[in-house]
């Protein structure tokens, strides 16, 4: 076995023998074969092999293996089933913030705010522009409005808005306690929680996609027109070059395949399976699941991946940072209140 693979080593590597190594590998074997008996995995047999009844998520195209996926939910298998905890992401996480049809947030607005004025009204008071917008709004939708102030029935009044207003930090105190405000103090309240869910969803989403990236690439996305039921419609899909993954993967699996049931292949005692056939082949033929792994057993590239990753606790488990950053928070939330008011 040791001067076999040396011999296979010189062949791969030596050009003086270019000759020997362009001889044509018997395509009649199953990828797995191939790798078994030649300890090389050819593109040029193999790839179309895959493309042809192997993986129904790879083409290939150039002597490149391509997956195409209809969008990053696709990849929501590959992180480990578990429930997501304070700062790490499961699959159930990983599935609602790929999915394209379920609006989440992670938190209720009013769960956050445990300061008004400090974390609320502050976002406002620190934004000239959207501050003078808060005291106009007030000036134009509530002036004239009934309020107890002081113990007593009274009106809010221009004048009130503009002595109250010259301060913030007196303006914001009032906003808060005031019941004249309630309406408005609710929807700057909503608009922190949406900014705060905004950024903690981005924060998720990055290490979601950052981690899939990792192994696939960042992908491209086409479009093509199909015809459906006589209908032409357009399709766009996902596409990411996974040759290296692919055959690293692929190999690995079906080496791991072969090794394994090496060990309880005895040619003595397995002798039915030598009858006309060299050893070699009656090897394969008593390793029937490593014959044609993986290419029989998983309908996907994806799928199969999957399954690498698991057997090898792989599978993506990664952390996210729960504290919005300050400047993307400010710019959400200063969106989100001009959206509101």
């Amino acid at each position: 076995m040791i001067m076999r693979n040396l011999i296979k080593k010189i062949l791969r590597e030596s050009d003086d023998l270019q000759w020997i190594k362009d001889v044509e590998i018997e395509s009649h074997l199953s990828p797995s074969q191939i790798l078994h008996r030649y300890d090389t995995f050819p593109s040029k047999v193999v790839g179309p092999m895959i493309e042809g009844n192997g993986f129904s998520d790879i083409s290939y195209e150039g002597g490149k293996y391509i997956l195409e996926v209809d969008s990053w939910f696709d990849f929501s298998d590959l992180f480990l089933d578990v429930h997501s905890d304070y700062n790490s992401i499961g699959r159930d996480l990983a599935k609602r913030i790929l999915s394209d049809e379920d609006y989440w947030e992670p938190y209720n607005s009013y769960d956050l705010v445990y300061d008004w004025v400090d974390q609320v009204w502050s976002m406002v008071a620190d934004n000239k522009e959207l501050y003078n917008h808060v005291v106009e709004w007030i000036g134009d939708n509530l002036v004239g409005d009934e309020m107890r102030f002081e113990g007593e029935e009274t009106i809010l009044t221009k004048e009130y808005l503009l002595e109250w207003s010259a301060d913030s930090d007196v303006l914001g105190e009032l906003i808060d306690e005031l019941d004249v405000f309630e309406d408005l103090k609710l929807e700057l309240t909503w608009s922190y929680g949406s900014a705060y869910n905004t950024v903690v969803r981005d924060n998720i989403y990055n290490s979601v996609i950052e981690v899939i990236r990792d192994d696939f690439g960042k992908g491209k996305w086409e479009s093509n027109t199909v015809n459906i039921n006589g209908e032409d419609k357009t399709r766009h899909q996902l596409r990411f070059d996974v040759t290296g993954l692919l055959e690293e993967s692929v190999t690995e699996y079906i080496s791991d395949c072969w090794s394994n049931c090496r060990r309880y292949w005895d040619p003595k005692v397995q002798i039915g399976y030598l009858e006309g056939q060299s050893e070699e082949e009656g090897f394969e033929e008593y390793c029937d699941e490593c014959r044609d792994t993986p290419f029989n057993e998983f309908s996907t590239f994806l799928y199969f991946y999957k399954e690498y990753l698991d057997d090898s606790d792989g599978l993506y488990h990664p952390s996210y940072d729960t504290h919005p950053n300050n400047e993307p928070l400010t710019k959400y939330f200063i969106e989100d209140v001009y959206n509101r008011i």
